[in-house]
């Protein structure tokens, strides 16, 4: 790593023992005496030695860091192995100035950083182990140096600290705000007794990388971009990583301003090890309004920085009504289960799925909806809807449809109305269209009219089957018998039950027995016969009968009430 870390070796320094050029052998270095070996614990740190031949700052202990001014040691800038300043000698000597040698101990050995390391930290911890000399009991002062590389002659160290009364090894770390990332630096460390150095240890390079999360560059929406969604995708180019940030981030940012006060977004998504990062907007964003939006990495080491910021307009919601097709306006048709179609609405917007809702009533107004019928809108331009059950014969109905997606809704369509054909038949219980103005027999008490239902049942058996409501039946059955009775006396019509014409019975008819001749002066009496027309109704063989609730009813502290039509 020499000449930024990774480009040259490192050798240990050579330095003179009295003169002699020959290290202290380690066989020559026995324990101290009085049983104090060589790995007791640090005991003290404080500041540096004016012993050192360089010039601390005036700090004390763990702070003592030396930022600037000259080196007054012995032979500053003469490489002890012929290096040249600013270069390497060609036993790999970055030239750092040697010093005077005045007690006999071995250089300290250097465990960690290890040679040519890189370090993601700005807090280096340096490792040294003992010391060792060929006198007994002692206790040296350590001091250690980290020189920025590559090393120029007259230059300081950029950090220098002494550790005190060192028996055994040490761990030190510099300060975070001496070394700088994306730098490469020399350190050593030498001994010290009683006024002393000691042989210095050999040269380690070590580097600082700082783990890094970079900058994305946003892709889409470009900026000033117009869309048609209110939940935008966001997307951006993945930021460069360096070291070891662990699990990335992209956090986007979405607001209505471009300092981002009161952002209204503020979303992640996992950064993927290639590509790009997109993030949907799941909540609908206000609609013609400008957004401002930006992105960074983040991880729980790291925080990248912001990228530039862009701009987007969402568009205004438009949703026009669907237009009815058929039924046209005024038709009569034949089934009892016509299918509808409408032109599908115009939407913008408006991400959700789009329904088509359609109501069917007979009245313009739809104050009493006989059916809603519900659709996802088809993609091909118009959407076909059916109702689940019988309309009813003979019946003038009106429709209308809307557009339904989410919690928006457009305006109803216009309305439309046909009409459904009459079941046709001359035979008793064949049944006749809508009749309101059927004439009025004679009063009083009905007669038996069972042979009547009989015969609808007859010829309409499926009608008869279905014709339990709670279970998803329909009115056909009722609607033909009530039909079949008119057409003998327009005293008949449907029951109102205990009297609450919104709640109209299923399986009873009423005749009305008032002094009235007109359908106007018969509605809503409470004058009326009432006949229960279907045995075991709801059950699973429904039958045709003909009983009379009327005394029933009465007893019950009941009463019915005559309505037509229903």
């Amino acid at each position: 790593m020499r000449a930024g870390v990774a480009a040259v070796l490192l050798a240990s320094l050579l330095a003179c023992d009295g003169g002699s050029s020959n290290p202290v052998a380690p066989s020559a270095l026995g324990e101290p005496a009085g049983g104090v070996g060589g790995r007791a614990a640090v005991a003290a740190v404080s500041s540096a030695s004016p012993a050192a031949g360089v010039p601390s700052a005036g700090g004390v202990g763990e702070d003592a860091f030396l930022a600037n001014g000259p080196g007054p040691f012995p032979a500053a800038g003469v490489p002890s192995a012929g290096g040249v300043d600013g270069r390497l000698s060609s036993v790999a000597d970055p030239g750092l100035p040697q010093g005077d040698v005045g007690f006999k101990a071995m250089g300290p050995a250097l465990q960690s950083p290890a040679d040519e390391a890189t370090v993601d930290t700005l807090s280096v911890q340096l490792e040294i182990g003992e010391v060792r000399a060929d006198f007994e009991a002692f206790s040296v002062d350590l001091r250690i140096q980290v020189w920025a590389q590559p090393y120029r002659s007259g230059a300081v160290p950029r950090y220098e600290h002494v550790v005190r009364q060192v028996q055994a090894g040490v761990r030190h770390t510099v300060p975070d705000d001496v070394l700088a990332d994306e730098t490469s630096y020399l350190w050593r460390a030498q001994a010290v007794f009683d006024g002393e150095n000691g042989r210095w240890s050999e040269v380690r390079a070590f580097g600082i990388v700082l783990p890094k999360i970079g900058v994305p560059n946003l892709r889409t929406p470009t900026d000033g971009m117009r869309i048609a969604t209110l939940r935008p995708t966001l997307t951006v180019s993945s930021p460069p990583v360096t070291g070891n940030v662990g699990d990335v981030f992209i956090q986007f940012q979405v607001a209505r301003n471009r300092n981002f006060t009161g952002a209204d977004r503020s979303l992640r998504a996992p950064r993927p090890d290639t590509g790009d990062t997109s993030l949907k907007i799941e909540t609908e964003l206000a609609p013609a309004t400008r957004y401002y939006w930006r992105a960074r990495g983040v991880s729980a080491r790291v925080t990248g920085g912001w990228s530039a910021v862009r701009s987007f307009s969402t568009s205004a919601v438009k949703f026009v009504p669907p237009t009815p097709v058929t039924p046209a306006e005024g038709k009569t048709i034949d089934g009892l289960r016509p299918t509808f179609r409408v032109n599908n609405p115009t939407v913008t917007g408006v991400d959700d799925t789009v329904f088509i809702e359609l109501q069917i009533a007979r009245n313009r107004g739809f104050s009493s909806v006989e059916a809603t019928i519900r659709e996802a809108a088809r993609s091909r331009g118009n959407t076909d809807l059916r109702p689940s059950r019988d309309l009813n014969s003979g019946t003038r109905y009106y429709w209308r449809a809307r557009g339904v997606a989410g919690s928006r809704t457009s305006g109803w369509s216009v309305v439309r109305s046909f009409m459904t054909r009459g079941s046709g038949g001359g035979s008793p219980g064949g049944g006749v269209g809508s009749s309101p103005n059927a004439p009025f027999g004679p009063g009083g008490n009905p007669p038996n009219m069972l042979h009547v239902v009989q015969a609808v049942a007859r010829q309409n058996p499926g009608a008869l089957r279905n014709s339990c409501q709670s279970h998803g039946g329909n009115w056909r059955f009722m609607e033909l018998v009530v039909e079949a009775l008119r057409a003998r006396n327009g005293r008949w019509g449907y029951n109102c039950k205990r009297g609450n014409c919104n709640d109209v019975s299923h399986d009873v008819v009423d005749f009305y027995r008032g002094s009235g001749t007109t359908a106007a002066q018969a509605q809503g009496s409470t004058d009326v016969a009432i006949i229960d027309i279907i045995a075991g109704h709801c059950g699973s063989n429904p039958q045709p009968a003909w009983i009379d609730q009327t005394r029933a009813t009465a007893e019950a502290r009941s009463i019915g009430r005559w309505k037509y039509p229903r």
